[in-house]
Parts: structure tokens; sequence; C-alpha cells
């Protein structure tokens, strides 16, 4: 982990780095700064985990550079040091991010104390934030496998008989397609390349063309067509969108590509049993 050190005595910073094995502890420091404005400059180039912070320094004492990290940097931690005279004056502070105080001069086993608990803490954290990505990126993943699902019975018509509410369009991303102009688009791989190669790439492809879909559109595939992949795109976005999915499968993929679009839809007519996929469901393609 990275540390930057603060101090406007360049003997005590030297003292600092003298104090620890700061490589064996899995530590590194990055930069050293003579008072808080310095350290705040060199926060973005050296992206500390860690400042240690002296309080009593000119131009930016240690107690403003404490509150502009808590500020700007919520994640840093920082470790104040100071002489006995100024605890009452630091502990005001410690609600501002200060993780330990430490008194000058300072000894080295609660030094090394201080920054192993501050490791701990952030191993733990970034630990708990791993987690919740992957709890958040498994969500989608299956809220997407819905809405495809529910998309291609759109498509089938096979809504008919399902109970279709506002609460249930929300839930799946679908109410505010619901209430403006929208078009089907389908884009099919196309090549002289062997059937196994195809599907080899079939994945890739949707992936890229899930990308691309953000927030103009929706994106889903029927197992019955295993070559496309299929959109409920904003009518104002439906030609970017085409162009955007062609040019990204020629230039990651290699693949041509043929697009076929559906007719607009206005409204509440997304919903109409009657709504057919465009391209080889009878719409019009456009081919590279």
């Amino acid at each position: 982990m990275k540390v930057l050190i603060t101090d406007d005595e360049a003997q005590v910073r030297k003292g600092l780095l003298w104090k620890l094995d700061w490589e064996k502890e899995g530590f590194t420091v990055v930069g050293e700064a003579s008072n808080g404005r310095e350290a705040l400059r060199l926060m973005e180039e050296k992206e500390p985990d860690i400042v240690l912070t002296d309080v009593r320094m000119p131009i930016m004492d240690g107690i403003a550079l404490v509150k502009e990290l808590a500020s700007s940097y919520p994640k840093i931690r920082t470790i104040i040091l100071s002489g006995y005279a100024d605890f009452e004056y630091v502990r005001a502070s410690m609600h501002e991010g200060v993780k330990r105080y430490l008194l000058k001069p300072v000894d080295p086993e609660e030094l090394s104390s201080a920054l192993k608990d501050i490791k701990d803490e952030l191993i733990r954290e970034k630990a708990e934030e791993y987690r919740e990505e992957r709890a958040k990126k498994l969500m989608e993943d299956q809220l997407a496998d819905i809405r495809e699902q529910y998309l291609l019975q759109l498509v089938r018509d096979e809504w008919a008989g399902l109970s279709i509410s506002e609460e249930k369009l929300m839930y799946l991303g679908l109410e505010a397609f619901c209430n403006q102009e929208v078009r089907f688009l389908s884009v099919e791989i196309r090549g002289s390349m062997s059937r196994s190669d195809l599907r080899a790439l079939f994945l890739p492809f949707r992936m890229i063309c899930r990308e691309l879909a953000g927030e103009r559109a929706l994106s889903f595939v029927d197992a019955s067509y295993p070559h496309m992949v299929h959109y409920i795109s904003r009518i104002d976005d439906v030609n970017k969108l085409a162009t955007d999915v062609q040019r990204a499968a020629k230039e990651f993929l290699g693949l041509e590509s043929v697009i076929g679009l559906g007719k607009p839809v206005r409204g509440r007519g997304l919903l109409n049993p009657a709504m057919n996929l465009p391209s080889s469901h009878g719409g019009k393609a456009r081919s590279t």
C-alpha cells in the first residue's frame, strides 16, 4: 500500500523513513511533502492509500489538510503526528478522517501497529467492495436475462394472458420504452466461416451488442436465430445504434453483418401481441 509523508522538517521525514522496513511491512512511501498544500498537489500523481501528516506546518497545516482530504478523498486514511501539547487540538479533528494519533518522537512499534491496522481495514473494505460488485453484476446479468425472455415472448406473440403491470415494466426497465416511439432492430452476422467458428464468435458478438445498447436500447436474442441479436431502440437512436454495432463487429471481431429494421411503434403499441421481429421476420435488411 502507498504512503505519503507530510512534515515541514526534512529530518523528521527522513527519520520516519528509517524507522521501518517499509517494504517488509507491505508499504511503499510514494512521496514526501513539506506542507498540506504540497501534499494535495501530490495526491493525484501519487495516489496514496495513507497520509502521515504533522499538525504544525506553514502554508497549510495538518488539520486543514485532513479536512480537505476528508472532503476530496474520503477513502484516504490519515495518521496525525504531533507533540503532546497539541493533543486536544488534534483530538477535535479525529472525526474528519484521522485514523490514529501518534506522539513525536514516533515509536517504530506504534507506527507499525497503526499502519497494519489501517492496512487490514483497507483490505477488508476492498474485499467487501469486490463482493458487492460481484453481487451487483450477478443481479444485473440475471435481470438482463429475465428481460430478454420477456422481450422474446413479446415478439413471439406470447404476451396474451401475461400480467403486465407497471411495477413489472419498471423492474425490467421497460417502462421508458413503453412511453415513446421505438423501433425493432435486428443484427445478423454473416460470413464465409464455418458454423463452429460462427458459434464461437457469437458470444463476444452478443456481449458487444449488449454493451453498445447502453440506455438507448434493450437487446435480446432468440435461440431459433442463433446468429442474430435484436434490439428495441428509441426511434432517434436506431440508425446510430445500427452503425455502431456494424462498425464494432467489423473492427473487433472481423464480422460482416446485416441490419433489419422493423416499423416504428408508438407508446403502448410496444405491448401489442401483433408485433414482429424485423429482418427474417419481414423487416427491411441493410447490408454493410
